[in-house]
């Protein structure tokens, strides 16, 4: 035994045989546990909240205490305090580290240490290895990797991805013929062969009015609807389209393709299908987009689908800086009227990602790309900061400044594809970002 040991047991078995002994006598009742065994065991900081919420598990059979969910980043481990239940006679650290609860002493967590704990008159003793668990990363951080570029052999006019089926594919109209492209991880990209638009001319597709459900794809062509389950196979949807002129798909939100269309020439409504027929629903509000719109569908922090409709332009060609949201289609909020939380724009994305909503790139009412390209949103669109930390920077590999396609997927990724620069020409790059904090299971 270690000569420091040794004087810590004597010091201990000197003055602490007199307290037990006082503790022993408290209206025939001990205070001091009888055992030399931990029920609680927890840790607090005199300078971050919420640290004593992490629970502790107590494995009595391996002598082990550890904390399953890792204490947020950043936690000064090197100076928390412990909590130990029941009373013990004498707890020591290390084997050289007397501690008293009362004199609120912290003790450095950086690395397991040993906590041995004394019985009622030092009868029994019991030695633990505590572990308290942190994450070592940032989880604002976002690790980007330059995945496979998109094998474009042409000059590309227009282009659109999407997520399908865990899929990423990605359509392109090169030199006035449409190409699709599709890849399981962006690590390799395959040409796909595309059938059931051999009579669409490619110029003619409306790519702002392309839109995914997750597992299917809905294309307009002029008026016409047409769907794929993969990208590449597409058949035409009949749908009775009763009188509608000027259709522009929005998403699709449970189960109904969500549109806005001019009845007769007259005003434009939100119409919903359900792969039959249109169903006229509510007129669009004032100020709404109608081209150029970011759109996404989220789920709300009730746990409900509400779509997410940013920027665009208005029927007058004005560009807009406003964020409408709906979770039905027949009521619309415009979440940043009478505030410019962003400035005005289009073309550009809109995603729900590292536990909120983000905005990704656009262009000003003159074609420039707009500075507060990156902003982001904890409150699903109430209120929005422009990214500031390098933590979120995109690489600076990546030009792209509007019109790219940002996609997140079940597995805590997040996307970038394509994307015009400054000069208006589509970029081939694809990166793969992540932020610990959105990969599945992660606790904040």
């Amino acid at each position: 035994m270690k000569l420091e040991k040794i004087i810590v047991h004597f010091v201990f078995i000197v003055s602490l045989l007199s307290l037990s002994s006082c503790l022993g006598n408290n209206n025939g009742k001990s205070s001091v546990s009888e055992t030399a065994v931990v029920t609680r065991f927890y840790v607090y900081s005199d300078s971050i909240d919420d640290v004593d919420d992490w629970y502790f598990s107590i494995n009595e059979d391996t002598k082990e205490i550890y904390n399953s969910d890792s204490l947020d980043f950043g936690i000064p481990v090197d100076r928390l305090y412990p909590v130990v239940s029941p009373v013990f006679a004498a707890v020591v650290f290390n084997d050289t580290i007397a501690f008293n609860q009362s004199d609120s002493a912290y003790i450095d967590f950086t690395k397991p240490v040993t906590m041995t704990v004394w019985s009622s008159g030092l009868k029994e003793e019991s030695t633990y290895t505590v572990s308290v668990n942190v994450h070592q990363v940032d989880p604002d951080t976002f690790v980007w990797d330059n995945m496979a570029d998109l094998p474009f052999e042409g000059t590309v006019s227009d282009g659109k991805g999407f997520l399908i089926g865990g899929n990423l594919v990605f359509m392109a109209v090169e030199d006035g013929v449409l190409k699709i492209y599709n890849s399981d991880r962006a690590e390799t990209w395959q040409q796909c062969a595309v059938s059931g638009l051999e009579e669409i001319v490619a110029d003619d597709i409306d790519f702002n009015s392309v839109v995914s459900s997750g597992t299917d794809m809905y294309m307009l062509v002029g008026n016409d609807v047409y769907t794929s389950g993969n990208g590449f196979d597409w058949a035409l949807m009949d749908i009775d389209n009763m009188g509608i002129e000027d259709l522009d798909l929005l998403c699709c939100l449970d189960g109904n393709l969500l549109a806005t269309a001019v009845y007769d020439g007259g005003a434009r409504y939100v119409v919903k299908s359900d792969g039959a027929t249109w169903t006229r629903m509510t007129v669009v509000p004032e100020n709404f987009p109608v081209r150029g719109a970011g759109v996404t569908v989220a789920a709300s922090p009730a746990g409900n689908n509400r779509v997410f409709v940013i920027g665009g332009e208005d029927a007058d060609g004005s560009c807009l800086s406003s964020l409408w949201s709906s979770d039905s289609g027949d009521y619309w909020t415009n979440l940043t009227a009478e505030k410019e939380a962003f400035s005005p724009r289009t073309r550009a994305a809109i995603v729900q990602y590292a536990d909120g909503l983000m905005i990704f790139g656009g262009i000003d009412a003159s074609g420039t790309p707009v500075e507060d390209n990156r902003c982001f949103s904890k409150d699903y669109g109430l209120n929005w900061e422009s990214f500031k930390s390098t933590k979120s920077d995109l690489p600076d590999g990546y030009s792209g400044a509007y019109g790219m396609e940002v996609l997140p997927d079940n597995m805590g990724y997040i996307y970038v594809l394509g994307g015009y620069d400054s000069n208006g020409v589509m970029g081939s790059d694809v990166w793969r970002g992540l932020n610990y904090a959105s990969l599945p299971g992660f606790e904040n």
